[in-house]
């Protein structure tokens, strides 16, 4: 199954808009997460011939505003779009996604969107003193899963477990932001190493941050790839 990478801190050529938050094309119709601004994905699609056209489902990994912020303009674009959520989200984020003529739909444990395509379920953690919600994509494949993250603020290493035991398989690759980047080289030399046991694969971007990209080269070797906006993977 295709991934693109819409938008990301980085990019494969000039000319392609990046900055702080994520946005990935899922098998051309799923979009997971918006960036932080329209504009942004809205031009990148046009450089990369994807068309948003063909979006019908948005999946919203967590509220922050750098995953958030090119909703409204998708949603101008495509009114009635099904955007995933979960159940912990503010009552005003789902009364803007309402207000802007979505439908929100609350994801739950192993939620199916599409042929082999599942949201994983609300993962609740304390964030900067806030309780945040956060959720993730699941491909199921005959024999593993690929597990896309956006920020992953509940850790990866909980993560990969959680999908691993809710789908009875092993999570062979794991592509998105980890966020690592406000985190001691100790800690995240210890959560590569615990992945190393169970991932066969890393695709980092967004909030992995260098250091950690650095670590996760050192364990995975070329099993270890940085997603700029522009890329495409199969999964």
């Amino acid at each position: 199954m295709k991934l693109q990478v819409l938008f990301d801190r980085e990019a494969v050529k000039e000319g392609l808009n990046t900055g702080w938050g994520l946005s990935f094309i899922l098998d051309s119709h799923i979009l997971f997460d918006t960036g932080e601004k329209f504009e942004y994905i809205r031009d990148n699609a046009a450089a990369l011939n994807v068309d948003l056209n063909l979006v019908d489902t948005v999946v919203i990994s967590h509220e922050h505003w750098d995953h958030i912020n090119g909703l409204w303009g998708i949603l101008q674009m495509r009114k009635g779009m099904k955007v995933y959520g979960c159940p912990g989200m503010s009552k005003e984020f789902i009364d803007k996604v309402h207000e802007a003529g979505g439908t929100f739909e609350e994801a739950g444990l192993k939620t199916q969107i599409a042929d082999r395509v599942f949201i994983l379920g609300e993962n609740r953690v304390i964030y900067k003193g806030k309780g945040l919600s956060e959720q993730m994509l699941v491909i199921e494949n005959d024999t593993d899963l690929s597990l896309i993250c956006a920020c992953c603020h509940p850790g990866i290493v909980n993560i990969v477990h959680k999908a691993a035991n809710v789908f009875g398989k092993k999570v062979a690759v794991v592509a998105g932001g980890m966020h690592m980047i406000d985190k001691d080289q100790r800690f995240n030399r210890y959560s590569i190493s615990e992945m190393k046991m169970f991932v066969d694969k890393v695709y980092s971007s967004h909030c992995t941050g260098h250091d950690a990209q650095e670590i996760l080269k050192e364990f995975y070797g070329d099993k270890a790839d940085v997603l700029k906006t522009g890329m495409e993977i199969e999964l």
